[in-house]
C-alpha cells in the first residue's frame, strides 16, 4: 500500500512515522527498509539505530519511526517486500525545512578609534524564504543585557535584499562597543552569528584622595587607583613628587615603606604602613592603554616632625684644651621649633642634664632652625654624649647625639697585697681597676721574681695563679696557696689609644731558705785539680746568712767554720749564692763540706738549713752532670744549665756544642747568640741560658772540658714540644673538568713524632658538613711514611668539588692546611611538574626550577610552547598573568595567579653556565569551563501570543559540550528540563549553540529559563526571566439560584485566581430598570464592600431591599487587560409579609382566635438555610488565590457560623478551621462567613464545609477544592561512584506530593 511522510515539509527535531503494508502477496514475506540520502547515490538498508526505530507490526506490515529528525536523515526511503514470486518497492521522499545559514562576518581584527565609520553585512547564504532578519546588541558592560537594534543612536540598519541586512555606523562612540548578533529565522528555525566591535577606549580613573586631614608620622594610609573604563591590556603605575621644589617626580615601586599591589587588571592600591616625612608630596596614578594615557593626583599631607641634620665633633679624638664646635641644624619641620641641648658625662653613675652657657660651654641660636654649641678649651669633664633635641606642634620630640671623644690615659686604682708578709700556702688576691681611660682597653699582669736575674714576664692563668677579666676595665689575680716562687713584683698594665699606665705591688712571702743540692762530682779529683761548689739558695727571704763548714776525713776531727784561707776561697757572688773554690786540691782538702743558710724565717722556726757534699780528690777533670729537667719545655719558656768541672787540673778549656734533631745537620760549637747566653763565672764553670725557647733550640747540648790530662764531656737533651708544620699544597690554579684526575700530597715538614695525619672534606653546599675522608667513592688516600699522606682522584665528579683539609697532630697540638678543589659542573635541574590533575580556569599554578648542581654564575630562563601546532616556543618574561621571580642564584619561580586558556601548553626551564646548558619541561593542562554569552528575552514584558526566542551561545570551553535548557515557572517549586514540546522549540544549530523559540507565548510559559552547558571541566549556566503580562481571571460567582426575600442577607466574593499585580478591583451595579445606567459601587446604602486581600473583594448586603435588585459586576484590571464578571440578584416582594406589616395588633383584642392563628403561622423557629457555594469547576494550580463565601439566606438569629476541613487522606479526620496556615476566615456580617487562601499549597486540597446553627437546628454546605499537584520525584540513595562527565543510571520514582 503506498505511504508518504505527509504533504508539508517537516522541521529539524520533529518526529515522523509511516507504515508500509502489503495488501496482497503470498506468505512468507520479507519486508525491510532502505535509504538513499541527498548527498549519496548509495542505497543503504536500514535497521533500528541512530534515532530510527523499525518495527515489524505483523506478517504483512513494517513501520518506520523517527523521534527527532536530523539533517542527515533527509532523502528517499524505500520499503522493499519480496516473496517467492518476486520483489516490489515503494518510495517516499522525506523533506525538511532548511535552516538559514549566515555567512560569517566581522568588524576586522584591529580595534577602531572613536568617530571612525564602520559597516558590516549579514548575508544569508542558505535557508527557505520567507526570512526574518534582525540585529541585537550586547554592550561590553557585564551588567547590561542584549537588546534588539533598530535604526537610531548612530546606528543605521538597512535591508537591501530579502537575504541581506546592512549595519552601518557613521561615527562610532564608546557606547557602540560590544557584541552585535544577526538573527535569521524561517519556518525551519532560528540561527544567528555574532561579531565583536572593539573600540579603543581611553582609561577613566575614579578620583581618589588620602583624606582631608593631615597625617601624623607612623600613621597608615592607602589610596586605590581604580580604572572604571578603558581597554585592556592596561598599564598602571604610580609617580611621586616630593614636597620639595628642587626634587622631580619619579616612578614608584614597592619599597621604602610603600607597598604597591596590583589587585586586578584595572586596580592598583598604594599603601603606606607607617607614614614618614619623606612620604609627603603628590602621588599620581597613571593609566595607559593603546587609546591614551591619563592620570589622577592626590596630595599626601603629613605633619612633619623636625629633622636634625646629623652632626659630629670629628672622627678623631680631641686633646685637652682643644676647641670644638657642633651645629644642630633643623633641615625639616614645621615652625615654631624649640631646640635645646643635654649632656651625659662618660660615667655610668652620672645622669644626663640640660645644658646652658657656662662651665666652658657656650650655646647660641643664630636662627630659628639652628643652635651652635662651642667649647673653647676641652677638659676631661667635657667628655661624653651631647644631645640636641627639637620639638614642634607635631608634639613628638626628635633628637640627635654625638659623642665628644677626648684622649684620656688609663688611670689605675692603686692596689696592694697587704702590709704584712704572707706565709706559704696562704691565699691572696688583688684587683686592678681602671677608673679612667678610653675604651677599648687592654689590661694584663706581669711578674718579676725576687731574684736579680729574673726578668718580668706576662702572666696567664697557670702555676696556681688565676687571672680573671672583670668587665672591660678590671682584671683580678688570685693565688689560692702561695709558693715561694710566687714572691715578687706584680705589675698591672692598662693601655689604650692614648698610651699605657702601670701600677705594681710587691708580694712578700716568708720563705725558709732552700739550698739547691750541690756536689763536687762523683769522680775523685786529682791533686792540684781545681774544684768548686756553689751553694745556691733557691728559696728564702732576705737577708740571708750563708756560711760553710768543713769536716775532714779524719774521724777525730770536728767540723768547723770555713773562711777564705788555706787554699780555700769562699765568695758570695750574690745574696743567694756562696761559692767555695779550691784552686789546687791538696789532700787536706778532702772531706765533707757543708753550706748553711739562715734568715728571719729560720729564726722564727728555730732551725737552720744546710746541704753537704763530699770532696773526693783524684786527678782527671770531671764534669758535674746537668740536665734541663725531666719534663718537656714549651716554646718561650726559659731554661738554664751549669757545666761545673768538679775535678781536673788547670788550666781548663770549657765549651758547648749543639746537635739539632735534624739527622742531616751536624753538631757545632755554641757561642752567645741566637737567643743563647753562655757565661763563664769561673775557670771551672760554664753556664748556658736560653731566655725564650724556640723550636730550633731543640736538640742535644754538650759541655766539653779539656785540660792537660785529657778531654771529658757531658750531654743533655733539651726536649721542646714542637707543633707540626704542613707544607702548602694545592690542586692547581685552573678549574678542572669532570673526569680529570688530580693528586695532592700533605707533607709535615716539622713536628714531633708520633704524628697523626688525616684528610677532611666539606662539599660546596651551605648545608654540607665537613667529614673525614677514607679511600672510597673514587678517592684514594695513601700514607707515605710517617710525615706524608697523599690524596688521589682518578675521575673527578661534581660531588667531589669543595674544600679539602689536611690535619696533623702530635703531643704539642694540631695544625691544618686547606685547599679548594674547583670543578666545572654542568647545571642539573630538579624535575618539576604542575601536578597530575588538570587545572580549572582561575586556579593558581606554579612551578619551581631548581638547579641542584652547576657552577655560578648561572643563567636561568623559561620558554613557552602553546597548544597551537602553528605556534613556536618563545622566551617568557613576567607579564600576561605570568610572574617569574628569581629568589636566589639557583632557583627560578614561575607562578600564574589566575590560569587562563591561553596559558595551556609546555613550559621549559633552561639553565646555562660556563660548562654548558640543561633544560627540563612540564606540560600545564587546563580544563576550560564553558562560558555562556548572556542572553535575554528583552527588557519589556511580552503579551500573550507574542513570539520570542533566545540563543544560548557557548563562547569558550572544551569540546564535547552538552547544552540543555531548564524552566522554572512562577508556580513550581523546582525547575524542569525542557525539550521541544508544548509550543517550545529547541534547536542545536552548532556544537556551541542552542536556540529556544516560542511561536505563541502563553501564560504558563512565564518564568526563569536557564541554559546549561557542561564539559569535563564542569558545568555553568546562564538564565533569563521571561516576563509575560497575564490578564486577571475572575472565579465565577453567583448570589444563588433562589430569589431572596426582603431583609435577607446576601453576599458575593470576587476572587482573582490569576493575573499580574498590581490589581485594581471594583464593583458596578445596574438596577433592574431599563431607564437606569450602571454605576460604580462603594460602601453605603446597606452595601458593604471589603477588600480582604490584593486578589479578593467581597460585596455583602446585611438586609436586602427592593432597590438592591439588579446586576452586580466585579471588574478587575492590570497592565495586561481588564476583565469582568456579573451576577443578578433576584429579590421576592412577599405580599403576605406586606400584609403582616400593615396589620394592626389592636385587632388581636377583638379576635383572640385570630391572634392564636398568627402565632401558629408566623412565630415559628426557622432553621438556617445556606446558599450553595463552590471553588469553581476547574482545578487550581499551586500558589493560586481562591476564596468561598458561606451566606445564610434564612434562619433565626443569633446564628453561629464556622468552617471544617477534611483532607484527601482517608485516615485523617475533619477538623474545625480558624485563621491559620495560609487560611483567612472573616465574618463581615452575622449571616456571612468568608474563607480565603492567598497562595494554595498541596495541603489545602480537600473538602471545605460551612456549618451554621441556631436554636432551631444546624445546616451545612460543602465544596471540594481541587489543586493540580505535580509529582515529586524521589531519587533513591546509592553508594556508587560516578566520574565527572560520564553517563550514570539511577532509579527514581514519582510520589504524590501533598
Amino acid at each position: 500500500m503506498p505511504f508518504t511522510f505527509g504533504d508539508d515539509e517537516l522541521n529539524l527535531d520533529d518526529s515522523v512515522s509511516t507504515m508500509c503494508s502489503v495488501t496482497k502477496g503470498d506468505l512468507p514475506l520479507k519486508l525491510f527498509w532502505s535509504f538513499q540520502s541527498k548527498e549519496s547515490e548509495n542505497l543503504v538498508n536500514l535497521t533500528t539505530g541512530d534515532g530510527i526505530v523499525i518495527t515489524r507490526t505483523g506478517q504483512r506490515s513494517i513501520s518506520l519511526n523517527i523521534d527527532l529528525i536530523k539533517r542527515h536523515m533527509v532523502g528517499t526511503y524505500q520499503c522493499v517486500a519480496s516473496n517467492k514470486a518476486g520483489t516490489v518497492v515503494h518510495s517516499a521522499q522525506l523533506s525538511i525545512n532548511v535552516l538559514p545559514v549566515i555567512t560569517p562576518f566581522s568588524f576586522g581584527e584591529d580595534e577602531f578609534n572613536l568617530d571612525e565609520s564602520v559597516t558590516t553585512t549579514c548575508s544569508v547564504s542558505k535557508g527557505d524564504l520567507p526570512l526574518k532578519i534582525w540585529w541585537t546588541f550586547k554592550p561590553s558592560d557585564e551588567n547590561e543585557f542584549a537588546y534588539n537594534l533598530t535604526t537610531g543612536d548612530g546606528v543605521m540598519i538597512t535591508k537591501p535584499s530579502p537575504k541581506m541586512s546592512l549595519l552601518v555606523f557613521e561615527s562610532i562612540k564608546p557606547r557602540h562597543r560590544g557584541t552585535y548578533s544577526c538573527f535569521v529565522s524561517n519556518i525551519a528555525g532560528i540561527v544567528f552569528h555574532s561579531a565583536n566591535l572593539s573600540i579603543n577606549v581611553a582609561p577613566v580613573i575614579t578620583p581618589f584622595i588620602f583624606g582631608e586631614e593631615e597625617f601624623n608620622l607612623d600613621d597608615s594610609t592607602s589610596a586605590m587607583c581604580s580604572i572604571t573604563k578603558g581597554d585592556l591590556p592596561m598599564k598602571i603605575w604610580w609617580t611621586f613628587k616630593p614636597d620639595n621644589e628642587n626634587e622631580f617626580p619619579y616612578n614608584l615601586t614597592t619599597g621604602d615603606g610603600i607597598v604597591i599591589t596590583r589587585n586586578s587588571a584595572k586596580m592598583s592600591v598604594l599603601g603606606i604602613e607607617s607614614v614618614k616625612s619623606r612620604h609627603r608630596g603628590t602621588y599620581e596614578c597613571v593609566a595607559s592603554n593603546r587609546a591614551a594615557t591619563v592620570s589622577h593626583t592626590a596630595f599626601l599631607s603629613i605633619n612633619v616632625l623636625p629633622q636634625i641634620a646629623p652632626f659630629t665633633f670629628s672622627e678623631d679624638e680631641f686633646n685637652l684644651d682643644d676647641s670644638v664646635t657642633a651645629v644642630c641644624s633643623i633641615t625639616k619641620g614645621d615652625l615654631p621649633i624649640k631646640i635645646w641641648w643635654t649632656f651625659k658625662p662618660d660615667n655610668e653613675n652620672e645622669f644626663a642634664y640640660n645644658l646652658t652657657t657656662g662651665d666652658g660651654i657656650m650655646i647660641t641660636k643664630p636662627s630659628s632652625k639652628m643652635s651652635v654649641l662651642a667649647i673653647e678649651s676641652v677638659k676631661p669633664r667635657h667628655r661624653g654624649t651631647f644631645w640636641c633635641y627639637a620639638v614642634n606642634k607635631a608634639n613628638i620630640t626628635v633628637s640627635h647625639s654625638a659623642f665628644l671623644y677626648i684622649n684620656v690615659l688609663p688611670s689605675i686604682n692603686p692596689f696592694i697585697f697587704g702590709e704584712d708578709e704572707f706565709n706559704l700556702d696562704d691565699s691572696v688576691s688583688a684587683t686592678c681597676t681602671v677608673t679612667k681611660g678610653d675604651l677599648p682597653l687592654k689590661i694584663w699582669w706581669t711578674f718579676k721574681g725576687d731574684h736579680e736575674n729574673d726578668f718580668p714576664y706576662n702572666l696567664t692563668t697557670n702555676d696556681g695563679i688565676i687571672i680573671t677579666k672583670i668587665g672591660q676595665k678590671s682584671i683580678s689575680i688570685n693565688i689560692d696557696a702561695l709558693k715561694p716562687r710566687q714572691r715578687g713584683t706584680y705589675e698591672c698594665y692598662a693601655s689604650n689609644k692614648a698610651g699605657h699606665s702601670v701600677h705594681s705591688a710587691y708580694l712578700s712571702i716568708n720563705v725558709l731558705p732552700s739550698i739547691n743540692p750541690f756536689s763536687f762530682g762523683e769522680d775523685e779529683f786529682n791533686l792540684d785539680d781545681t774544684v768548686s761548689a756553689v751553694c745556691t739558695i733557691t728559696k728564702g727571704d732576705q737577708p740571708l746568712k750563708i756560711w760553710w763548714t768543713f769536716k775532714s776525713d779524719e774521724d777525730q776531727e770536728f767540723p768547723y767554720n770555713l773562711t777564705t784561707g788555706d787554699g780555700v776561697i769562699i765568695t758570695r757572688p750574690s745574696s743567694k749564692n756562696s761559692m767555695i773554690t779550691i784552686e789546687a786540691l791538696k789532700p787536706r782538702h778532702r772531706g765533707t763540706y757543708s753550706c748553711f743558710a739562715s734568715n728571719p724565717a729560720t729564726k722564727l722556726a728555730g732551725i737552720v738549713v744546710n746541704q753537704t757534699a763530699f770532696l773526693s780528690i783524684n786527678v782527671l777533670p770531671s764534669i758535674n752532670p746537668f740536665v734541663f729537667g725531666e719534663e718537656e719545655f714549651n716554646l718561650d719558656d726559659s731554661v738554664t744549665a751549669v757545666c761545673s768541672i768538679t775535678k781536673g787540673d788547670l788550666p781548663l778549656k770549657i765549651w758547648w756544642t749543639f746537635k739539632s734533631d735534624d739527622p742531616n745537620e751536624f753538631a757545632y760549637n755554641l757561642t752567645t747568640g741566637d737567643g743563647i747566653l753562655i757565661t763563664r763565672p769561673s775557670s771551672k764553670i760554664s753556664m748556658i741560658a736560653i731566655e725564650a725557647l724556640k723550636p730550633r733550640h731543640r736538640g742535644t747540648f754538650s759541655c766539653f772540658c779539656e785540660n792537660r790530662a785529657g778531654l771529658t764531656n757531658h750531654s743533655t737533651y733539651l726536649s721542646i714540644n714542637v707543633l707540626p708544620q704542613i707544607a702548602p699544597f694545592s690542586f692547581g690554579d685552573e678549574v678542572l673538568n669532570l673526569d680529570d684526575s688530580v693528586t695532592a700530597v700533605c707533607s709535615v715538614t716539622k713536628g714531633d713524632l708520633p704524628l697523626k695525619i688525616w684528610w677532611t672534606f666539606k662539599g660546596d653546599h651551605e648545608n654540607d658538613f665537613s667529614y673525614n675522608l677514607t679511600t672510597n667513592d673514587g678517592i684514594i688516600i695513601t700514607k707515605i711514611g710517617q710525615k706524608s699522606m697523599s690524596i688521589n682522584i682518578d675521575a673527578l665528579k661534581p660531588r667531589q668539588r669543595g674544600t679539602y683539609q689536611c690535619f696533623a697532630s702530635n703531643a704539642a697540638g694540631i695544625t691544618n692546611y686547606t685547599s679548594y678543589l674547583s670543578i666545572n659542573v654542568l647545571p642539573v635541574i630538579t624535575p618539576f611538574s604542575f601536578g597530575e590533575d588538570e587545572f580549572n580556569l582561575d586556579d593558581a599554578a606554579s612551578a619551581t626550577c631548581t638547579v641542584t648542581k652547576g657552577d655560578l654564575p648561572l643563567k636561568i630562563w623559561w620558554t613557552f610552547k602553546s597548544n597551537d601546532t602553528n605556534e613556536f616556543p618563545y622566551n617568557l618574561t613576567t607579564g600576561d598573568g605570568v610572574l617569574i621571580t628569581r629568589p636566589n642564584a639557583k632557583n627560578s619561580f614561575l607562578s600564574i595567579e589566575s590560569v587562563k586558556s591561553r596559558h595551556r601548553g609546555t613550559y621549559s626551564c633552561f639553565a646555562s653556565n660556563a660548562a654548558g646548558s640543561a633544560n627540563y619541561s612540564s606540560y600545564l593542562s587546563i580544563n576550560v569551563l564553558p562560558q555562556i554569552m548572556p542572553f535575554s528575552f528583552g527588557d519589556e514584558e511580552l503579551n500573550l501570543d507574542d513570539t520570542v526566542s533566545a540563543t544560548c551561545t557557548v563562547t569558550k570551553g572544551d569540546l564535547p559540550l552538552k547544552i540543555w535548557w531548564s524552566f522554572k515557572s512562577d508556580y513550581e517549586e523546582f525547575p524542569q528540563n525542557l525539550t521541544t514540546n508544548d509550543g517550545i522549540v529547541i534547536t542545536r544549530p552548532s556544537q556551541k549553540m542552542s536556540v529556544l523559540g516560542i511561536e505563541s507565548v502563553k501564560g504558563r510559559m512565564r518564568g526563569k529559563y536557564e541554559c546549561h552547558a557542561s564539559n569535563v571541566a564542569g558545568s555553568v549556566s546562564q538564565s533569563s526571566f521571561l516576563s509575560i503580562n497575564v490578564p486577571p481571571v475572575i472565579t465565577p460567582f453567583s448570589f444563588g439560584e433562589d430569589e431572596f426575600n426582603l431583609d435577607d442577607a446576601v453576599s458575593a466574593v470576587c476572587t482573582i485566581t490569576k493575573g499580574d499585580q498590581p490589581l485594581k478591583i471594583w464593583w458596578t451595579f445596574k438596577p433592574n430598570n431599563e431607564n437606569e445606567f450602571p454605576y460604580n459601587l462603594t460602601t453605603g446604602d446597606g452595601i458593604v464592600i471589603t477588600r480582604t486581600s490584593s486578589k479578593m473583594s467581597m460585596l455583602a448586603i446585611e438586609s436586602v431591599k427592593s432597590r438592591h435588585r439588579g446586576t452586580y459586576q466585579c471588574v478587575a484590571s492590570n497592565k495586561a487587560n481588564i476583565t469582568m464578571f456579573s451576577a443578578f440578584l433576584s429579590i421576592n416582594g412577599s405580599k403576605l409579609r406586606q400584609k403582616i406589616k400593615n396589620f394592626h395588633f389592636k385587632n388581636f383584642a377583638i379576635y383572640p382566635q385570630i391572634f392564636l392563628l398568627f402565632l401558629h403561622l408566623f412565630i415559628i423557629q426557622v432553621l438556617p438555610v445556606i446558599n450553595p457555594f463552590s471553588f469553581g469547576d476547574e482545578e487550581f494550580n499551586l500558589d493560586d488565590t481562591v476564596s468561598a463565601t458561606c451566606t445564610v439566606t434564612k434562619g433565626d438569629l443569633p446564628l453561629k457560623l464556622w468552617w471544617t476541613f477534611k483532607s484527601d487522606y482517608e485516615n485523617e479526620p475533619s477538623y474545625n478551621l480558624t485563621t491559620n496556615d495560609g487560611i483567612v476566615i472573616t465574618r463581615p456580617s452575622s449571616k456571612i462567613s468568608m474563607i480565603a487562601i492567598e497562595a494554595l499549597k498541596p495541603r489545602h486540597r480537600g473538602t471545605y464545609q460551612c456549618v451554621s446553627s441556631n436554636s432551631a437546628g444546624t445546616a451545612m454546605q460543602s465544596s471540594y477544592l481541587s489543586i493540580n499537584v505535580p509529582p515529586r520525584w524521589i531519587l533513591e540513595p546509592t553508594d556508587k561512584a560516578f566520574a565527572q562527565g560520564s553517563n550514570a543510571k539511577v532509579e527514581c520514582k514519582a510520589d504524590d506530593h501533598r
